[in-house]
């Protein structure tokens, strides 16, 4: 039994061992005494309870058998031995371990233990478990370590204030707004901080009733800064005492600037919306298919889809069966049904009828099907406009399209009519001339005058030719075949092709082709014109006996030539104006050079359409000019092709030819000269006529116009290669491209434009006859 040192003189005051005993028993707290040793000498029922260990287990043992200490603090073991020492008293925080190895974190308050007689026995240990009362306060360390978390890392503003107004805790977002560090406002005010006076006023009120209701409050403020002032939603929530009363309120306000912004801007862009919606003369509506109604938002729609400006509401029935034209009704329904299944846009054109008896008119629907908020509801919603001037519109725009096209058709006829009139009468009178021209059986004198004669009636053809491309390029029907070239192959057949003008004036040609190479992307035949134009301008305006240069170089990616006369030269204000349509060069009072200006228009296009360049350079009158034509390089070379020759030699071969020509002296003269190169030659002036010849007789070859009284030129080539196989050579005053593509397809292998030249003629039947058997 433990015995306790009376503290008074009378041992009948004090209360008895069993009192003691009694009341060890009944406390909550677990008492153990030890010795000297610190072997145990008592333990109540609670340390038996708490350690799991009987007191007649424990007795006489080391209180390791009931716990095994560890310090917290390492120096809290030496506090405990300095106490004990001086005061006789210690109490402190510590850890036990049971005997089954699980923790407790105890309070302890040991004393020094002394018997009835004073003698000091050992020691006194009283032992409250405070486990959880340490998991509380960890718990609440943790809860209050994630709100200070929560709170610093929060874009809102948070803040606590006592009852009377004074801040105790604010965060960095709070800092941050009101630019003033966060130590130099703890314990201040709203109003010592420097807020403005009507800011500090609401908000005491707003404090004042969150404290004397204890109920919380939500209020908006606006609060100044730097540049701008910002938009907040404050709530206010009462913090209570544990007598109730509330002790803090803490405060949260979240900056809504921007969501303010964002529903202003969604505000005007409404606003804009219903302008457009009003502007653009839009019905709006809502169809629910529950329902079966259609609501009408605006006037515009009440007149569109229900013809009354008064209604607000129609029955989707009778839109249906009374007001959507009966031709387009299966296709409304039809359509709507689809859209109800998928949830789809719904963009629909059709025609209502109108109140008037045989009235209708185009309307257009723009909608999307989609389920009502919050049901299940399928509706269609969007809008309606009237489209009835805008079809119509159409309608007329497309009947206008097809008469512009019609004429169009026209001109294109008209200017192949044209050009057949104006080449047809030319044919024979070029033809009769060059063949005279050569003839031996006519003195020198008047085969001069045969000269000036064809030369004359090709510069009329190409006159022809030069007006026709202007109206092809005026249309944008100047087709060109784009194909690998060697721009130096074309340039030389182009100069082949103006032998006769450098002749005429005795003129030399100075080669200087020191470009590396000269493969371009291009239309060979419309590049050649290109350089005849300005070889042919270059012989017009050089003096006789003189010399033109041909120079070209490269630079990698450019072709560059260069084509230099020392004729008349070109005044510095003409220079810009000579590549526009009929216009030439100014020459004093009078003109003194044959065209229409058209030639260098032509090629400044054909150049343009090749990505390249061309312009004219002149130092004025009497110093020369040069011509420029830069065009981009090619990395693919052109096919190798055998070296043409400025003439095929004629094969020594009569053949059996068949001309047909409705046009009497063309025919005529075509025939003639074909006999004076030995040719068996026919006439004939019609499909029917050329038939019958055919079938009378062996052909070899057929040259045939393609405009014949009683039929076409190509059905009649088309039969004569069926039924006699039959080789032919289109000849007609139709030269446009497509006329050449439809030759060609018909069957014949060569297309000749009117006027022909008897060198043409020949050349031309010189490459069939080799095809010959």
């Amino acid at each position: 039994m433990l015995q306790l040192r009376p503290s008074m003189p009378s041992s009948a005051s004090l209360p008895s061992a069993r009192f003691f005993a009694s009341l060890l028993a009944h406390v909550t707290d677990a008492v153990i005494a030890t010795d000297h040793q610190l072997r145990v000498l008592y333990l109540n029922p609670a340390a038996e309870r708490e350690y799991g260990v009987s007191a007649p287990e424990a007795v006489g043992q080391p209180v390791e058998v009931v716990y095994r200490n560890l310090w917290i603090h390492p120096a809290d073991e030496r506090q405990a031995r300095a106490d004990l020492q001086a005061v006789g008293f210690w109490r402190g925080e510590n850890i036990h371990v049971r005997q089954d190895g699980s923790q407790i974190r105890v309070e302890s308050t040991i004393s020094r233990l002394r018997n009835a007689e004073g003698e000091e026995i050992g020691q006194l240990a009283v032992i409250r478990d405070i486990s959880e009362k340490q998991r509380e306060i960890d718990e609440l360390s943790r809860q209050r370590g994630a709100f200070m978390r929560l709170a610093e890392n929060s874009p809102d503003l948070i803040v606590r204030f006592d009852a009377t107004g004074r801040m105790w805790y604010l965060n960095t977002a709070t800092e941050r707004v009101f630019g003033i560090p966060r130590l130099h406002m703890i314990g201040k005010t709203m109003a010592e901080v420097g807020a403005p006076s009507e800011l500090c006023a609401l908000w005491q009120q707003t404090l004042a009733g969150v404290v004397s209701t204890g109920r919380q409050a939500e209020l908006e403020l606006t609060i100044p800064r730097s540049n701008e002032q910002s938009d907040f939603s404050v709530i206010c929530v009462p913090e209570f005492a544990s007598d109730g009363r509330v002790e803090t309120v803490l405060s949260i306000a979240h900056d809504v600037t921007d969501l303010k912004r964002a529903i202003e801007h969604a505000e005007n862009r409404q606003s804009r919306l219903n302008l457009a919606v009003v502007a653009a003369n839009l019905g709006v509506f809502e169809w629910s298919f529950k329902t079966g109604g259609i609501r009408l938002e605006n006037t515009v729609a009440r007149e569109i889809l229900a013809q009354l400006a008064d209604t607000t509401e129609l029955p989707a029935a009778q839109f249906l069966d009374e007001l959507v034209h009966p031709d387009d009704a299966v296709a409304f329904r039809e359509h709507l049904a689809q859209v109800m299944v998928g949830l789809g846009t719904f963009n629909h054109l059709c025609r209502l009828q109108t109140k008037s008896a045989g009235g209708e008119r185009w309307v257009e629907f723009a909608a999307r099907c989609e389920r009502a908020e919050g049901t299940t509801d399928v509706q269609l919603v969007g809008f309606v406009s009237d489209i009835t001037e805008r079809i119509e519109a159409a309608a007329a725009l497309a009947r206008a399209r097809d008469t512009a096209e019609a004429a169009s058709r026209a001109k294109d006829r008209f200017l192949a009519t044209l050009s057949h009139e104006l080449r047809t009468p030319l044919t024979p009178a070029l033809m009769v001339a060059a063949d005279l021209e050569h003839s031996p059986l006519i003195p020198l004198e008047l085969r001069q005058d045969c000269a000036t004669i064809r030369t004359n009636i090709e510069l009329e053809a190409r006159l022809i030719d030069d007006l026709l491309d202007v109206a092809r390029i005026a249309q944008g029907k100047l087709h060109m075949a784009f194909e690998p070239c060697d721009a130096h192959q074309v340039l030389r057949r182009a100069v082949a092709t103006t032998r006769a003008d450098f002749e005429a004036k005795q003129l030399t040609v100075d080669w200087q082709l020191h470009a590396e190479q000269g493969h371009v992307q291009g239309d060979s035949i419309r590049l050649q014109q290109v350089f005849w134009n300005i070889l042919r301008n270059a012989a017009k305006f050089s003096p006789k006996g003189g010399a033109v240069a041909l120079r070209s170089a490269s630079n990698g990616a450019v072709w560059r030539l260069e084509i230099v006369d020392r004729g008349i030269g070109i005044d510095a204000a003409d220079l810009a104006k000579i590549f526009e349509a009929f216009v030439q060069a100014s020459d004093g009072a009078q003109r003194r050079h044959d065209g229409l200006g058209l030639g260098l228009a032509i090629s400044a296009f054909i150049v343009r359409e090749h990505g390249g360049r061309i312009w004219a350079e002149s130092g004025g009158r009497g110093q020369g000019a040069t011509f420029v034509v830069e065009l981009p390089l090619s990395e693919r070379a052109a096919p190798a092709r055998v070296q043409e020759e400025a003439a095929l030699t004629f094969v020594p071969r009569r053949l059996q030819i068949l001309v047909v020509e409705d046009h009497g002296p063309s025919r005529l003269a075509f025939v003639a000269l074909l006999r004076r190169r030995g040719h068996h030659t026919v006439g004939a002036d019609s499909v029917q006529q050329a038939r019958a010849a055919a079938a009378a007789r062996k052909f070899d070859l057929v040259i045939s116009d393609l405009g014949l009284p009683d039929g076409s030129g190509l059905e009649l080539m088309q039969a004569l290669r069926r039924e006699h196989g039959l080789k032919g050579i289109a000849l007609s005053g139709y030269g446009m491209e497509a006329d050449i593509k439809a030759a060609l397809d018909a069957g014949f292998l060569l297309h000749l434009t009117k006027p022909v030249t008897l060198h043409k003629l020949e050349d031309a039947v010189a490459r069939i006859a080799e095809l010959l058997p």
